[in-house]
């Protein structure tokens, strides 16, 4: 079995619609006929249906049913325009019973436009919200077809997210990029993240900066099995998580099914089995 780990420390300070962070199932979702994916999640008292994605013959989300009880459920619905995300609703509560809203008068929902330019670039991305009836306007920026800026605006409380991206290669072809958000002009938060040669995610760290000082928050390590990803290793720092004293860590290893599909995630802190999520695809 060969299994790489790389693990960084560093005292410094694309449109995904996959159900993980750090793994896209796209082209196994084609390959195997893929329409449904139904998640499960298990801890010691509870086991239930969690999460329901509906995928196209593209491999891509159509929608999401975000399961609360035995009762109720919010639905989120992706539509695409030539293969790029066009417009993301979001809309709850729902009967289980009936698939119907409750309370039309009072149904909360969220709306979420995008827009490309000609090098189908994501350049802004308009979000309204019924329930605190404000808009959030987000522009992103690039350079040699790098994102390097995105703006985000709400235009109910006048206030200003920046974030900054950059990306780089080190002597070593090693890709780097450096993640800054501004609040109000204030630096206040970063993401360092690094990748192999073959631009797959290696370690991420996260940083707060308090007074200019950029103080390390969390250190995320990748390691992989012939070529997948089984486990995630986060490691939060003293000091940055009032619940624990001392450093704390906390892991997610991945299970595969011989079709190369996630069937299990299951989630460890401090070395103990906290809960799991297990997958069903149709």
């Amino acid at each position: 079995m060969k299994v790489q780990i790389l693990f960084i420390i560093v005292f410094l300070p694309y449109i995904t619609l996959a159900q993980f962070e750090y793994i896209d199932q796209t082209d196994l979702y084609i390959e195997n006929n893929i329409n449904k994916v139904s998640s499960y999640f298990h801890d010691v008292d509870t086991v239930g249906l969690f999460d329901i994605w509906e995928v196209d013959t593209l491999g891509k989300i159509t929608s999401k049913k975000e399961i609360y009880d035995d009762s109720t459920y919010s639905l989120t619905t992706y539509k695409y325009n030539d293969g790029l995300l066009n417009e993301v609703i979001s809309r709850w509560f729902y009967s289980l019973l009936s698939n119907e809203i409750l309370n039309t008068k009072n149904s909360n929902y969220s709306k979420q436009e995008y827009f490309y330019n000609d090098s189908n670039l994501l350049i802004k991305v308009h979000e309204t919200n019924s329930k605190d009836n404000d808009t959030i306007i987000t522009k992103y920026s690039y350079s040699n077809g790098l994102k390097i800026k995105s703006k985000t605006k709400n235009t109910k409380h006048n206030n200003w997210l920046i974030i900054d991206t950059l990306e780089y290669y080190d002597s070593n072809e090693i890709k780097i990029k450096t993640t800054l958000q501004y609040r109000e002009g204030t630096l206040v938060f970063g993401t360092k993240r690094y990748y192999d040669t073959s631009g797959i995610i290696q370690a991420e760290i996260n940083f707060d900066i308090n007074r200019n000082c950029f103080d390390t928050k969390t250190i995320k390590t990748f390691i992989y099995d012939n070529n997948k990803l089984v486990r995630i290793k986060e490691t939060i720092l003293p000091g940055n998580q009032p619940f624990f004293k001392g450093l704390h860590t906390s892991e997610d290893k991945f299970t595969y099914d011989k079709n190369g599909l996630i069937i299990r995630v299951s989630r460890f802190v401090n070395g103990k089995l906290l809960n799991y999520d297990t997958y069903r695809y149709e």
